[in-house]
């Protein structure tokens, strides 16, 4: 039926317009409507000459209809919807507001931190009550991916790596490991017409590693030339067969010393190792580290649940992924971007670089420290640290050394700047979950850095203090020095190659060589000093083999080895004589070939001829079997090691009046000292001699002389009475054998 549009509703019931109306009328409010009339009581005018809704009586103007039931229903609703959203925004503002006050005004659940593994896919699979990191974009394939940035000590990046495998296996999670040499491996490539370093767009960088796509640098280089569009970057070993065509090809000076890192990390999918175009240092770290990060950027390197930055002279505690992985759970945070896993004692009550001071988590009972900063490394971060970062990093000016040259890269401080005024919350752990063994010792930052410096210790290590110790103790500086002659340059190419994967440096004494042997150059780590009459006059001469203590004046390592260029030293040789020297209590030397002093036939009572030196020693051998630990007077400087510390300084012509007798002279030195000198016990062919070194060599040049005996002779006699100095025995190591 159609809808009477002349009708209105008055008080409920239904008339036609003006059947009501009665002009003139009036009502008790005495309101008079534009027409002369009174409006009725309880009807007001609705401002265009009309009355409302209400009793027709006095209402002269017409009325128009009301507006449909439907209609108001809609406003309302509409109304009601808008205030949701206003509610919803209030929300949103509040939990803002609380994420940027102090954290002990933060209140999160109770949580079981705990680390869960799902069976089939072995991804970490977040506890009840844990918040998962936003702007993830990616499916998560590993559970930790590691970055390790190295320079110059795979001594200590093989211990770093093989507690990686030993604790991931241990927590039964997945890694991918990613380690940037900082070009110690010594590679050389084509050069390029572009300083690339002053040249470098950070944003167009950033938005080129975003995107995946090759990095813009790479027009000032051949083309193909790095690994995925990167030509800062080469893949040198990898573990997954699908990178093998792109592995470098041609041969790096150092490959020797890195021969075991290669090893293992071709034995473990997803590790990679990768070397650099150029050596950054401190001042160009803000580039390793951008290229890190674009490293990461899946597919190149798997995405993972949380990413870690550590330096290669770094040691994980027990449980390192199942107590890292909690940590990070525990922080009730949804802005928490980073956490450090390591604190020293340099900066563990101070604001560093933003000015925040650190501040107790109160929902995790301390265990967590809020400190407004995070350094270039010893992190874990969530995925979303990247993408704020934009897969890249920000140049750090040059001009930031111009006025103090020393100071340290600009990385972490960068970092700390850049997350705070973006007011995302960086926290540590109370103790530390790594272990920093090199304290003392800084390859980017040497300046900065003293041998025992206690501040930069790691504190409250997670496996306790003992333990912390013995890491420290086993992860000493070792520097080894050797003597050679030129008719043995062949046995030195094997000699120095059995030693390189096993010391931090290696110091060389070229005597009489006509030119620097070719496979001796460009390697991070060794120094050559050529002597003699043909040398470049580095050296103080020919020296004979006295010239392996051209360096002991001045040297600042932990541990000193002296080594002979004729002898294949085995793989475990320095691990093996450290652990054997720790096991003593300092001061001590040790050693693997050992002479014993007979007195009565050096010389003997009354007239009776003395034997002299070479017919008066109880000898024993390097190549052969000793099977117990042998305290001796004299000990053969071709298999010597000592710690600095416990010996001291000594002068290669002061200490050494005359070439080629170093084992009578160090023996002299070690009488004078007090010094105990023992023999590693050791099996037979542990140290092998290279066949055909025996004539020519400096042992054999000296002692085929009549006047040899004679001089040692009286170094011995002089030297008189030998005394064996007993070794406090304090430990387990029991040699080689």
């Amino acid at each position: 039926m159609a809808r009477d549009s002349s009708a209105v509703v008055v008080d409920g019931v239904r008339r036609r317009r003006g059947a009501a109306e009665s002009p003139g009328s009036h009502d008790h409010s005495g309101t008079v409507s534009p027409q002369g009339a009174t409006a009725p009581a309880g009807l007001a005018r609705d401002g265009v000459g009309q009355c409302s809704a209400g009793s027709p009586a006095g209402c002269s103007a017409p009325l128009p209809d009301r507006p449909p039931v439907a209609a108001l229903r809609g406003a309302v609703l509409f109304l009601s919807f808008l205030v949701v959203l206003l509610l919803c925004a209030l929300w949103r503002t509040h939990v803002r507001l609380n994420e940027l006050t102090p954290p002990t005004a933060v209140d999160g659940p109770t949580t079981d931190h705990s680390l869960q593994t799902h069976p089939a896919a072995k991804t970490l699979v977040p506890t009840a009550g844990e918040r998962e990191p936003v702007a993830v974009t990616v499916a998560t394939t590993v559970d930790f991916s590691i970055t390790i940035y190295a320079h110059n000590r795979p001594r200590l990046l093989a211990a770093l790596l093989g507690d990686v495998g030993r604790e991931a296996a241990a927590a039964g999670v997945t890694v991918a490991v990613n380690i940037l040499d900082d070009a110690s491996l010594g590679c050389t490539f084509p050069p390029t017409d572009d300083n690339v370093f002053d040249t470098w767009d950070a944003d167009a960088e950033a938005t080129a590693a975003t995107a995946g796509r090759p990095r813009p640098a790479a027009a000032a280089f051949s083309p193909g030339e790095g690994f995925a569009g990167d030509p800062y970057l080469f893949l040198v070993a990898s573990g997954d067969h699908a990178d093998a065509a792109a592995e470098l090809r041609q041969p790096c000076a150092s490959s020797l010393r890195y021969a075991p890192i290669f090893h293992t990390v071709r034995s473990r999918p997803k590790w990679r190792l990768f070397t650099t175009r150029y050596r950054h240092g401190r001042r160009r770290y803000w580039h390793l580290v951008a290229t890190a990060h674009r490293l990461l950027r899946p597919p190149s390197t798997p995405a993972a649940r949380l990413y870690l930055f550590l330096p290669d002279d770094d040691r994980l505690a027990t449980g390192f992924f199942t107590k890292a992985a909690a940590s990070w759970a525990s922080i009730p945070s949804t802005r928490k971007m980073t956490l450090l896993l390591h604190i020293e004692a340099s900066r563990e009550a101070v604001p560093v670089w933003t000015g925040v001071k650190p501040s107790p988590v109160a929902a995790t009972d301390g265990a967590i420290v809020e400190v407004g900063w995070v350094e270039s490394g010893n992190f874990l971060a969530p995925p979303r640290f990247l993408d704020v970062l934009r897969w890249s990093f920000p140049r750090v000016d040059p001009q930031r050394w111009v006025a103090n040259p020393p100071i340290s890269s600009g990385v972490g401080a960068t970092l700390s700047e850049l997350l705070h005024r973006s007011r995302w919350r960086m926290y540590r752990t109370h103790g530390s979950l790594l272990a920093h063994v090199s304290p003392g010792v800084s390859q980017m930052n040497g300046a900065l850095r003293t041998a025992g410096d206690a501040t930069h210790l790691s504190l409250r290590f997670a496996d306790g203090e003992a333990a912390y110790n013995e890491l420290l103790r086993g992860s000493p500086s070792v520097t080894a020095s050797m003597a050679s002659t030129y008719r043995r340059e062949p046995a030195l190419h094997a000699a120095v190659a059995s030693l390189l994967p096993q010391v931090d440096a290696l110091n060389i004494y070229l005597n009489d060589y006509d030119a620097v042997p070719r496979y001796l150059l460009g390697i991070p780590g060794l120094t050559v000093v050529w002597a003699g009459p043909l040398g470049d006059g580095s050296g103080a001469g020919d020296l004979g083999d006295r010239g392996k203590f051209f360096w002991a004046a001045n040297l600042t390592t932990d541990f000193h080895f002296t080594v002979d260029d004729d002898i294949v030293y085995p793989p475990d040789y320095v691990a093996t004589l450290v652990a054997f020297a720790d096991a003593h209590e300092p001061p001590v030397a040790v050693g693997v070939h050992g002479i014993k002093i007979l007195a009565e036939k050096l010389s003997p009572p009354g007239a009776r001829r003395s034997a002299g030196y070479y017919g008066s020693r109880e000898v024993f051998m390097g190549v052969d079997e000793v099977p117990e630990a042998v305290g001796v007077h004299i000990l053969g400087t071709g298999t010597l090691a000592y710690r600095v510390a416990s010996v001291g300084p000594l002068d290669a012509v002061a200490d050494f009046p005359e070439p080629n007798m170093a084992d009578v002279w160090f023996g002299v030195a070690s009488q004078a000292r007090r010094l105990p000198l023992v023999v590693v016990p050791h099996s037979k062919g542990w140290l092998r001699e290279v066949p055909g070194t025996a004539a020519g060599s400096l042992y054999e040049r000296f002692t085929a002389r009549a006047r040899a005996d004679r001089l040692q002779t009286k170094a011995a006699v002089a030297a008189m009475p030998w005394v064996v100095y007993n070794a406090t025995h304090i430990g387990n190591a029991k040699g080689r054998g």
